[in-house]
Parts: structure tokens; C-alpha cells; sequence
């Protein structure tokens, strides 16, 4: 009786064992197109568990610190001329809000609404109109909901071992509906930058259907034109410390 027991055990234990792996491989095989996913994965499988760390001085610190991202504290602006395309925002459909819920990403975070993604899209189908009807309100009137200003911050650590309050960077988790917004905000804002070419042609980050390996080929194809011209070619790379927190909003807004 036993070793028919140890006979199924160890059957049972080697079909577990290859279907876990062959699951695995599936996962994988799924996600090799998706590098931000894959890693994630193997983040969860074999990485290792982050150590929470105590610091050793006052958070009022770390919060007046992060009060001043945003500032446009950099001493080198570049002169600029404000664009001679007007601008203005239009009204937006049910379709357009729709559009913008499903290119959120599932997440479990919730804002300072605590009004969760899932919840949102369960109730979607009943509040879509007044969801619309409210975003257009703000368009026309300019006025935006207190709430959506507040965010959720989570510090998070930019070094090893942070000893003060600028190694670390603030993560903000925004309001759920002032996501779905921002997003229609940032599709008529692009459409307007694309379609009157007010984007410079070298630049290739935050753009669709355009990545690194589009930087490297026009740095390589720099380089190589300048060799078959008996020319000097140099390269300068910049890291630019708090480059997004450095940009002042009166200029960004010209």
C-alpha cells in the first residue's frame, strides 16, 4: 500500500512540476514583446524583497523638498519665442472619455478620491454621460476640482543609502477621474504639436512610434555621413539632474 502511495506521490509531484514550467515558459513566451511586463515578472519570481529603511531626519524636510519641485529652479533657460498657432481645447464626446478609461492601466491605487479603476469602470456605463458632461464644464469654465489637485505621495528612494531629503523623488498618485482627463487634455495637446510641426525632429523620447533605437540609428547615421564628408563628428551628452521638476511653468506655458 505504501509504495503505491509513493508511486502516485512522485507521479503527481513530476506533473506539477512540468506544468508549472510549462506555464511558466507560456508566461514568458507572452511577454517577450512587453520588456516593462516581462521584467516585472522576473522581478516577482526571483528579486529580491525591497527592506524598508528608516531615515534619520524630520519628514516636514522631505515635504518642504518636495514642495518646491515644479518651481523651474534651473539658472539656464534658452530663449524662446511663443507660438504663433493658437490653441484652444474643444468639447469632448462619450467616445473620446471611453477611449481615454481604456488606455488606463489596471492599477490598485487610489487617489485622494478613493475612487478605485474598477469601481469607475463598473459604474461607467451609468455616469458616462455626467462624466462627460463634467469634463466639459471644466473646458468651458477653467475651473478645476480642488480634489484633482491633491495627490498621494509616496517617497521613494533614488540611492542606496538616501541620507537627506533630495535622494529621494516624490510619486504621486492622482485622482482617478483627473487621470481620465488629463489624458484627453494630452491628445488635443499632441494632435495641435504633430499637426503643425512644432516638435523638433530630434526628439525622441515621450512620442508615439518612436523609441531609443530611433535616437541611436540618427546619431549613427550623424556620424557616418560626417566620416564620408572628411568631417569631424563629436558627440555631448548631458544628465540633466531634476530635469523635469527644473522646467518653469510661465515659460512652458508661453
Amino acid at each position: 500500500m505504501y509504495e503505491t502511495y509513493k508511486r502516485i506521490r512522485n507521479k503527481l509531484t513530476s506533473v506539477i512540476r512540468s506544468e508549472k514550467k510549462k506555464a511558466s515558459v507560456r508566461i514568458l513566451e507572452e511577454n517577450k514583446s512587453k520588456p516593462k511586463k516581462l521584467w516585472d515578472i522576473l522581478l516577482d519570481k526571483f528579486g529580491r524583497k525591497a527592506k524598508k529603511r528608516l531615515v534619520d531626519f524630520d519628514i516636514t524636510q522631505l515635504n518642504n523638498h518636495f514642495c518646491k519641485y515644479g518651481e523651474g529652479h534651473s539658472s539656464f533657460v534658452l530663449d524662446t519665442e511663443p507660438s504663433q498657432e493658437g490653441f484652444q481645447f474643444t468639447s469632448v464626446s462619450d467616445e473620446d472619455v471611453l477611449r481615454s478609461f481604456k488606455h488606463l492601466k489596471n492599477s490598485k491605487s487610489v487617489g485622494a478620491d478613493n475612487i478605485s479603476l474598477t469601481m469607475a469602470k463598473m459604474a461607467l456605463p451609468f455616469i458616462l454621460p455626467h462624466i462627460t458632461a463634467l469634463f466639459n464644464l471644466i473646458l468651458k469654465t477653467g475651473v478645476y476640482p480642488q480634489i484633482w489637485k491633491i495627490a498621494k505621495v509616496t517617497a521613494v528612494e533614488k540611492k542606496a543609502k538616501p541620507s537627506s531629503p533630495a535622494d529621494f523623488r516624490p510619486i504621486s498618485v492622482l485622482c482617478l477621474f483627473s487621470k481620465v482627463f488629463e489624458r484627453l487634455l494630452h491628445e488635443q495637446l499632441y494632435a495641435h504639436l504633430a499637426t503643425n510641426n512644432l516638435l523638433s525632429s530630434n526628439q525622441f523620447g515621450f512620442r508615439s512610434n518612436v523609441s531609443t533605437v530611433d535616437a541611436l540609428l540618427a546619431v549613427q547615421y550623424d556620424i557616418l555621413n560626417a566620416r564620408n564628408n572628411r568631417q569631424l563628428a563629436a558627440m555631448v551628452q548631458l544628465d540633466l539632474s531634476d530635469a523635469f521638476g527644473s522646467v518653469p511653468h510661465k515659460l512652458l506655458l508661453e
